[in-house]
């Protein structure tokens, strides 16, 4: 029998069950030392006591510390995957992406993502599995935005000889605005000012390139 909602400090009920409640505590916990330690640094020690579990109960969710940093890389690039991307006939183009790209600035912004891009990006260049494991998952999780391109391709609305392509540059245009300032620049948060002209420029340039006129 599954345990019962449990409540949060707020009174909030809880849909998790205790058991995913514990997996949940040590993915954020292993972000967290991750963050501070170094990967290479952080023991499964470290991580049981900042979530408060046993180091058993670590490992009979995670049989080591590659398997917890692919579950918490998995996580993330789900949440990309997740964004919708719908095509919409009957609406305009500038609209749609500009959704589309607001919720993908939204994400590349949050606490969470850049905690993972500090940690994932030093890996990368120690391991080329790891950089090989980012890239793949990076290509997947924007498979929503390459249908909704090939869609209104198809409707003759954008013409596009390799959407793939330019896929990466719609994204990279986002992280180029969002993402390395402060990832790697030591920016500050960009404010919603800027994420509104970073979400304007880069579906005005994506546009520009691919659009097809109107005739009427």
């Amino acid at each position: 029998m599954t345990s019962p909602p449990t409540r949060h400090p707020s009174g909030a009920r809880s849909s998790l069950t205790r058991t995913q409640e514990k997996r949940r505590a040590i993915l954020d916990a292993a972000l967290q030392e991750f963050d501070a330690n170094g990967f290479l640094a952080t023991s499964m020690d470290q991580i049981a006591a900042r979530a408060n579990v046993s180091k058993r109960t670590v490992y009979n969710h995670f049989a080591s510390k590659d398997e917890l940093f692919e579950a918490i890389r998995a996580g993330l690039f789900c949440q990309i995957a997740c964004i919708a991307c719908e095509y919409d006939a009957d609406r305009a183009l500038d609209e749609q992406l500009a959704a589309i790209a607001t919720r993908q600035v939204d994400l590349l912004c949050s606490d969470a993502f850049l905690t993972f891009a500090r940690i994932s990006l030093p890996l990368s260049l120690r391991s080329t599995e790891v950089a090989k494991g980012n890239y793949r998952e990076f290509q997947s999780s924007n498979r929503a935005i390459l249908n909704w391109i090939n869609a209104a391709c198809d409707d003759g609305r954008l013409k596009v000889d390799d959407p793939s392509f330019a896929v990466r540059q719609f994204v990279g245009l986002l992280k180029a605005g969002v993402l390395w300032p402060q990832l790697i620049g030591g920016n500050a948060a960009p404010t919603a000012a800027v994420r509104r002209k970073v979400v304007e420029s880069t579906v005005s340039m994506f546009l520009s390139e691919y659009a097809v006129p109107d005739e009427t």
